[in-house]
């Protein structure tokens, strides 16, 4: 790393893959993952970074911080005396866990399918590993803090960054209209049960003049989904770049970006759509997102969904518009990356400064 003329040293238990090549485009922890390495180096540390699923590191009484999450963390309990940062990603890693178990059991029972695939069930040493820290922190608002005060821990937030940030299509995108109500989209990632995408599915199955376009599925996920077969409205278009003109033509197609997760940190891909077409948020409460002009899901259910969906395509233009407007402006201003440079300062300034 860049801070390699400090003598104290810090590791950074997150991913390797965040510092190798071009993977910004993919999600936004590529940039604040190096955004905490930058950091760190401008209070005096020398970081290291390894992936948190990494086990028997021998090494870690070298370190002042660990910061992260996963298996180094909770290892350095028994061999070191280093202090411990668990940032999270998202909920805590037990409330995120038993959120996709009861979600996966539901869709066993529905489609009498094993979901080998589809949910996001984390090992128990991850929660563990937050049980054990000096310092909390998640990405997300206070619902997402609620999920770590079930188990007794205070958690600090932290808003995230979005995706392309030096990229702005919205100003030459055509305004929304009623005409245009019909899109969604559901930007995602792994864990399509556990995002809740097996119920999107259903309700637009019951809604066929709605369509649906489906982005950033694995390849285990879309063969599970193929099993459900999907209505010819649901769309599916594999990982899109965010600086590529495909992406450019689904923000001008799409009004909403619909969400109906168990358990999130903070959706980016929300909030990538948002900053990038002014879509519209269909979320859960799950989704941590505040602030943006949206509709909330009132439960995680296919009736839940179509209630919003409904809602939804009986929106004005003008409406739209305004909501859209408000929703690319605020998605832009809460989510920067300066914003999240200066909380993570915040945070970890004084800690660092205690161990020098």
């Amino acid at each position: 790393m860049r801070s390699s003329s400090h003598s104290d040293r810090a590791l950074l238990s997150y991913s390797v893959y965040h510092f190798r090549g071009r993977g910004g485009w993919r999600h936004s922890n590529y940039y604040e993952s190096n955004v905490i390495v930058e950091v760190l180096d401008d209070f005096g540390y020398k970081v290291d970074v390894v992936n948190d699923t990494t086990v028997g590191l021998n090494n870690l009484h070298n370190y002042k911080l660990v910061i992260g999450e996963g298996f180094p963390l909770l290892e350095s309990v028994e061999k070191s005396n280093a202090k411990r940062f668990y940032y999270s990603a998202g909920s805590h890693p037990c409330f995120s866990s038993l959120q996709s178990i009861r979600r996966s059991d539901e869709f066993l029972r529905r489609y009498q399918i094993v979901p080998y695939s589809g949910h996001r069930v984390l090992p128990f040493e991850y929660g563990m590993a937050v049980n054990s820290a000096h310092y909390v922190s998640c990405i997300g608002n206070d619902v997402t803090a609620s999920s770590f005060a079930r188990y007794g821990v205070v958690a600090e937030t932290l808003r995230p960054t979005f995706v392309g940030e030096d990229i702005d299509f919205y100003r030459v995108l055509p305004l929304k209209s009623s005409l245009r109500s019909s899109c969604f989209v559901w930007f995602g990632s792994a864990g399509f049960i556990h995002k809740g995408l097996d119920l999107l599915i259903e309700a637009f199955r019951n809604r066929p003049s709605q369509k649906l376009i489906v982005c950033g599925l694995t390849p285990a996920d879309s063969r599970l989904i193929d099993l459900l077969e999907p209505p010819s409205n649901v769309v599916r278009l594999g990982t899109i770049d965010v600086s590529s003109y495909e992406f450019m033509d689904l923000m001008g197609r799409c009004s909403f970006c619909i969400l109906p997760s168990c358990a999130e940190g903070c959706s980016t891909g929300v909030i990538t759509c948002a900053a990038h077409g002014g879509l519209i948020p269909i979320v859960s409460e799950f989704a941590g997102i505040d602030f943006l002009e949206g509709l909330t899901i009132p439960d995680l259910s296919i009736s839940g969904i179509l209630d919003s969906i409904d809602v939804a395509s009986s929106l004005s233009g003008s409406e739209m518009n305004r909501m859209s407007a408000l929703s690319y402006s605020r998605a832009r201003s809460l989510y920067s990356r300066d914003g999240f440079r200066r909380r993570i300062t915040q945070l970890l300034g004084p800690i660092c400064s205690s161990l020098h």
